[in-house]
């Protein structure tokens, strides 16, 4: 469900922010295939335009049959500011916990260094509220256009609601 208020971004910025997801992800499958001699193997799930919800990668093992959901957040530059997930991909890792990873490269589009973080709703301990949130007050006085590039959800959840 798409929330109203929410700036659509231009297509210069469309376009700048799928060629950084798309190097990152890029990085990433040949990160993982590196390992596919000890019997893991990966899949993008982006295939024919169709995307999976929740995770970008889905990294198994066929012997085991352990496995791995893996969501890509790319960084043109450093990571600096924050990562955001959506609610899909949040409520996705704290359903599967240490099977939900979080990838997050920075500087994808010249040296790319990767980080990863298992299991990151499990981790979140708090909500941030930036200035994007002042567009939902409900008080009547504070009606100011949400602003590009608003990280409305950082993170969910606190430690007594996780399980």
């Amino acid at each position: 469900k798409k929330q109203k208020n929410i700036p659509k971004e231009s297509e210069k910025e469309r376009v700048h922010r799928e060629k950084v997801d798309n190097a990152a992800i890029s990085f990433v499958m040949d990160e993982l295939k590196k390992s596919e001699k000890s019997g893991w193997k990966a899949k993008k799930m982006d295939v024919e335009g169709r995307k999976n919800e929740g995770y970008d990668i889905m990294y198994w093992n066929p012997e085991t049959e352990e496995v791995r959901y893996i969501e890509v957040k790319g960084k043109s530059g450093p990571w600096v500011k924050g990562v955001a997930m959506t609610d899909v991909q949040f409520f996705f890792s704290k359903k599967h916990g240490d099977k939900s990873l979080l990838y997050v490269v920075e500087n994808a589009l010249d040296v790319p260094k990767l980080f990863k973080i298992r299991n990151p709703a499990q981790k979140a301990t708090r909500f941030v509220f930036d200035k994007g949130w002042k567009s939902f007050s409900e008080d009547g006085v504070s009606q100011v256009k949400q602003e590009k590039g608003t990280d409305v959800l950082r993170s969910l959840m606190n430690k007594k609601d996780r399980g």
